[in-house]
């Protein structure tokens, strides 16, 4: 893969909070991964997506559609995630099981499309 096709987008799950800002996915990016820093709490997380800026997030189902995509996350790693679930979707939040006890920046790396 060319590492030009590679892009981040960074989002900030705030002090006392499980569900991050939302990240705008726009030209062609496709999520196939997240880099999570050293104070994450959380040991899974879920997604929400919306058409619109602001708009009405909803779960994430698996390709399936059987139940909402989860991953399981901790701290200092980076998690791959299965492309087909991410594909063509613009705005995207992440939804730990949990509140973090401090303000958490995860990055998203994304394949440019």
């Amino acid at each position: 893969m060319n590492h030009a096709e590679i892009s981040y987008v960074d989002v900030v799950i705030a002090d006392g909070a499980a569900t991050s800002a939302e990240a705008d996915l726009s030209n062609g990016r496709t999520l196939i991964g997240l880099l999570f820093g050293a104070g994450v709490d959380n040991t899974a997380m879920t997604f929400t997506t919306a058409p619109n800026s602001g708009g009405t997030f909803v779960p994430v189902y698996n390709v399936d559609g059987g139940s909402a995509y989860g991953i399981t996350v901790g701290a200092s790693r980076f998690v791959p995630v299965q492309v087909d679930v991410f594909a063509g979707l613009r705005y995207l939040k992440l939804v730990g099981g949990g509140n973090e006890s401090g303000a958490q920046t995860v990055r998203l790396v994304c394949r440019n499309v």
